[in-house]
């Protein structure tokens, strides 16, 4: 159908129109891949992004495919299409994320007021040229075979420094409704006690350093999710990296090394956050720089209200962390005031860099409801749902069923 005909309705005696424009960053890599099936998959990405647009907003509106990724033409009036527009890219990226076809898909999305001449040249279908040769390392699957399935890695378990083990903490979706993933804590033993490896070092109560205790987690991280593969349980882990070990060169290369040894299939299921030392924003930054190129997912841990993020200009991450604010006494449960409007500004600041939030550290229900209010989509902490020695499969939890364990532990 003509574009003109397809766009008649949405633009019926508008002067301007409110537009979601959504671009591929690696579209050579992907048609490169993808070779004479490069249209097909365009319209996968593009008929997704429909179904997610009729399920969030309304059928009305219509989705075109353009050159490097395809249009949003919002027929009416909507409260904040860059919100709307920030979570449908969202959405697209966690769906394909498991693809075969499209694992690393890397979208760009922008809110624009146009012109209807301007939009119609937006979506001018691109000249139309040879598909691209797919590479000889490339195999296409035949249509008939199903794709084929990743086997667990095929490691044999690191070794954990004596007087070391991992706990793990579920991470809860307040979007999905569901178990997202388990943040992986280093302990450290002491007289007997197993403690927070990090509190420990900090109160110079165990020898141990980061170091240490990152690859106590990454490694047990691995085992744990091997584990659970093999029992056919979908897990995903988090697996925390101090920044200073990140900053110092030979321990840099050392956790590069235990992370690079997973295969890259599987690392989708692996996050890695960035633990705060307080650095600045450019030193976190620089800490996070050189795991861009190895397909896990980053997390940046700065402090509670902090929404700063110019640093992160030139680096690609998925969420901004931060942990509660400790209450003043034990009596007292949520934020103030205050905190709920720091929070805000946080969730609004990562929304513009196209990420989602995290709130650790939630001592109580209250703080998870505020939280939620404000838009955090991620939350954690002892309030919630308990540490424990093995992690939580993703699964389904409503948040009424998630305040009933809560109240009851």
């Amino acid at each position: 159908m003509d574009i003109k005909t397809v766009l008649k309705a949405a633009l019926a005696g508008k002067t301007k129109v409110d537009i979601g424009q959504f671009q591929m960053l690696n579209v050579d890599e992907i048609k490169a891949a993808a070779g004479e099936d490069w249209p097909k998959m365009r319209q996968r990405v593009v008929d997704t992004a429909t179904h997610f647009i009729q399920k969030r907003l309304a059928a009305k509106h219509v989705t075109l495919a353009c050159a490097d990724g395809f249009l949003i033409v919002f027929a009416e009036e909507i409260d904040d299409p860059k919100e709307d527009i920030a979570e449908i890219r969202e959405a697209l990226i966690e769906f394909f994320l498991g693809s075969p076809d499209l694992p690393n898909l890397k979208l760009v999305a922008n809110a624009l007021e146009v012109s209807p001449e301007e939009l119609v040249s937006l979506a001018a279908p691109a000249k139309k040229s040879a598909p691209p040769a797919r590479p000889a390392s490339v195999r296409k699957s035949e249509p008939d075979q199903p794709a084929r399935k990743i086997p667990p890695p095929d490691r044999k378990p690191e070794p954990v420094a004596p007087g070391h083990k991992t706990t793990f903490l579920p991470v809860w979706d307040g979007q999905s409704q569901s178990v997202a993933a388990n943040i992986c804590i280093a302990k450290v033993e002491v007289e007997g006690r197993w403690l927070d490896g990090r509190r420990a070092l900090q109160t110079q109560m165990a020898d141990t350093d980061h170091l240490t205790l990152d690859l106590t987690a990454a490694r047990q991280a691995v085992q744990s999710f091997t584990l659970a593969m093999r029992k056919k349980r979908k897990v995903s882990m988090v697996i925390s990296l101090h920044e200073t070990t990140l900053l110092d060169p030979s321990a840099r290369d050392t956790v590069l090394e235990c992370l690079s040894a997973l295969p890259e299939p599987i690392r989708k299921a692996f996050w890695l956050r960035l633990e705060s030392a307080d650095l600045s924003a450019a030193e976190t930054a620089q800490a996070a720089e050189p795991l861009q190129s190895l397909g896990y997912q980053i997390l940046v841990e700065r402090r509670f209200g902090d929404h700063d993020f110019a640093a992160f200009q030139e680096v690609d991450i998925a969420q901004f962390a931060s942990k509660a604010l400790k209450p003043a006494n034990a009596e007292t449960e949520g934020m103030l005031d205050q905190d709920t409007t720091a929070l805000n500004a946080v969730v609004r600041a990562a929304r513009d860099r196209y990420a989602t939030t995290l709130l650790d550290d939630v001592r109580d229900l209250k703080t998870l409801k505020q939280a939620t209010a404000c838009g955090v989509r991620y939350l954690a902490g002892p309030g919630l749902l308990p540490e424990a020695g093995a992690p939580m499969p993703c699964r389904p939890l409503g948040i009424v069923d998630l305040c009933r364990m809560a109240r009851a532990a």
